[in-house]
């Protein structure tokens, strides 16, 4: 019997996944799924291969099989189609098969096919574990949500087919959760914290495994003082002031002097041709990149992405880091504050451990006196 298997939806993940194959289970047999939701996931998966770390890798093609987010309130075909797949979950089978028993199954995601997966490792082992493991932002703020099996219409809908059938879902399955920070959470899991040793950023022979998996010499560079971190509100179609934010940065340290990384889920440029150099790869996870960057004298700017967050608790970079979203027009700023709470209490917490390399201005005078200050 192996001892765990990863599923892992984004590159977040697997480098969770690398943390604690090297650590909890260094001797241990383990096994990883990599899934095309996220960007190059064939040559993420190739990787993961060469360096020989994990015993199987499952590339796994879901892109066709987990689309079943409903359009509208009155997407009633997506709906059916959504609880059909929950019905029959057995269609899976044809983009994988998992042979092996685990003790432990390691995910952050209850959608059909990890209900599959979990499915199949316990008919293999009844007494296979789930484990929830470090996301980012979301594993300490609303994923609470995800837990409930009645805060959400696939809980809801999974809990009413309970009547009918006996299968167990992973999300009341959960007995432990993994986090690089546990201190910072804000909510109070019903399952075992477990701390996860983050790395040392000094240890080459990491670096090296992890630039190999990922290939980092395809990154781009980032040698300006200052990056700002374009949010996802534009790839939402939720426009916020975000390339005024910008210019206004720029009048005050130097076009030359920033660069604009795109989010990952952007498709059009619009700071590029407004002359402002940009990242040509985004699916290099920033993460890595902030890893390699061998300057500590940089200047992160965001409204409110966390990955402005995630390597600080991962990697422990002393970078400079301003986060704007209170500086934002006045109807985002709000549905932040109000909507998502936890996150921004989640700012709050990260502002309070790390004070010499986290501030939230409230004003643009603020933010003007920081870019003086910082640069």
């Amino acid at each position: 019997m192996k001892e765990a298997l990863f599923i892992c939806y984004t590159k977040f993940h697997v480098i969770i996944a690398v943390i604690l194959k090297q650590t909890k289970f260094k001797n241990d047999d383990v096994d990883i799924i990599i899934t095309d939701n996220q960007p190059d996931s064939e040559n993420l998966s190739e990787g993961l291969i060469r360096c020989g770390l994990f015993g199987e890798v499952y590339h796994v093609k879901l892109r066709d099989f987990n689309n079943y987010q409903p359009k509208s309130l009155y997407d009633f075909k997506c709906y059916f189609t959504r609880i059909m797949a929950e019905i029959n979950i057995k269609s899976f089978s044809s983009i994988i098969n998992i042979n092996s028993s685990y003790n432990q199954l390691f995910t952050f995601s209850h959608d059909h096919f990890v209900q599959y997966v979990y499915y199949i490792l316990q008919k293999l082992n009844p007494a296979v574990k789930v484990c929830l493991f470090d996301d980012g932002v979301a594993a300490y703020t609303f994923y609470k949500n995800k837990l409930s099996p009645i805060s959400c219409n696939l809980n809801k809908l999974r809990t009413f087919l309970q009547l009918f059938h006996r299968r167990k879902y992973t999300y009341n399955a959960a007995s432990e959760i993994y986090l690089l920070e546990p201190e910072l959470l804000c909510w109070t899991p019903r399952q075992e914290i477990f701390k996860i040793n983050a790395p040392d950023i000094d240890d080459s022979n990491f670096k090296l495994l992890i630039n190999q998996i990922f290939d980092y010499d395809s990154a781009d560079s980032y040698d300006e003082k200052a990056i700002f971190f374009e949010d996802n509100y534009f790839a939402r179609h939720r426009p916020i002031n975000d390339i005024e934010m910008v210019n206004n940065i720029a009048d005050k340290i130097g076009k030359e002097n920033l660069i604009v990384k795109l989010h990952p889920r952007s498709r059009i440029d619009r700071f590029r041709e407004l002359g402002y150099k940009t990242n040509n790869y985004v699916g290099m996870p920033w993460e890595l990149i902030a890893m390699n960057i061998k300057d500590d004298k940089k200047l992160l700017i965001t409204y409110s992405s966390s990955s402005v967050l995630s390597y600080k608790i991962l990697f422990n970079r002393n970078f400079k880091t301003i986060m704007l979203f209170k500086c934002m027009c006045m109807k985002e700023k709000n549905s932040l504050v109000n909507r998502y709470s936890a996150v921004a209490a989640y700012f709050e917490k990260c502002k309070k451990k790390f004070p010499d390399n986290f501030y939230i201005p409230e004003t643009i005078s603020e933010l003007e006196s920081l870019l003086e200050s910082l640069i």
